[in-house]
């Protein structure tokens, strides 16, 4: 087999596993069929638990893990920094800001902060007030906040995603 031949097959195995990997965490990301959304961001992991509509709001349930060791979370809502606050985006492209954040029993109405203990499992929700009619679907959520390590290195920012939620 000539050098030219393997590099292309090999070329063709690294896009198989690249689109494999791409697909696998598209599932983990998409509730549209009932699947269980995961996201992996800055050292954290989040797992989507479910999204309701209530009377006029909408209320996400997540629960939030630190692997990689002890760090101190903050997650942020409508009055912290204008509009750095977690959101969603309804499926007819209307952008809403959470209006608050509870994390491990906290609630803040501009943001939550908790330390996150390794092996510990905390829950959260994100509530977002004055959504008239019940959205379709929930084209994205965003969880945005910051970290910081037990070390103190200072402030990680990070944006965790989900999509296609369908609602309670």
């Amino acid at each position: 087999m000539s050098r030219r031949t393997f590099a292309g097959i090999a070329a063709l195995i690294v896009s198989c596993a690249c689109l494999s990997a791409w697909q696998d965490a598209a599932k983990k990301t998409d509730t549209s069929k009932g699947q269980v959304q995961e996201a992996r961001v800055s050292g954290l992991v989040f797992r989507l638990q479910q999204c309701r509509h209530e009377t006029s709001t909408v209320t996400c349930d997540f629960s939030v893990a630190s692997p990689q060791g002890d760090t101190a979370v903050n997650f942020y809502s409508k009055n912290f920094l204008a509009r750095n606050g977690s959101r969603i985006v309804t499926s007819e492209s209307t952008e809403f800001i959470a209006d608050s954040v509870r994390l491990a029993g906290k609630e803040i109405g501009s943001s939550s902060r908790t330390t996150l203990v390794t092996g510990n499992v905390a829950d959260g929700q994100i509530a977002v007030n004055n959504v008239a009619h019940k959205p379709a679907k929930i084209s994205l959520l965003s969880i945005r906040g910051t970290r910081t390590t037990d070390k103190g290195a200072g402030d990680i920012v990070f944006d965790a995603q989900f999509r296609n939620i369908v609602l309670q």
